[in-house]
């Protein structure tokens, strides 16, 4: 039923989310990976390689302080 409605089984349907949720906090927060895979429920932050899944996209790099002209 589930799978029906949503075109995902409920492993898979958690697991994107968590993944989502976990993107939006590498974007928005200053937490640290651990942080936030602690904050979606993910008690490993190399869990989506153990699932088969790449990381969503790598943590950007923030400017040094009081490096001149440096972009972001």
């Amino acid at each position: 039923m589930f799978k029906k409605i949503t075109g995902q089984s409920p492993v898979d349907y958690l697991t994107d989310l968590r993944i989502r949720q976990a993107q939006r906090l590498l974007r928005s927060s200053p937490l640290t990976i651990k942080e936030i895979a602690t904050r979606v429920g993910i008690d490993d932050p190399s869990y989506p390689r153990s699932v088969g899944k790449d990381p969503p996209f790598p943590r950007l790099a923030k400017p040094s302080r009081g490096t001149a002209g440096a972009c972001a």
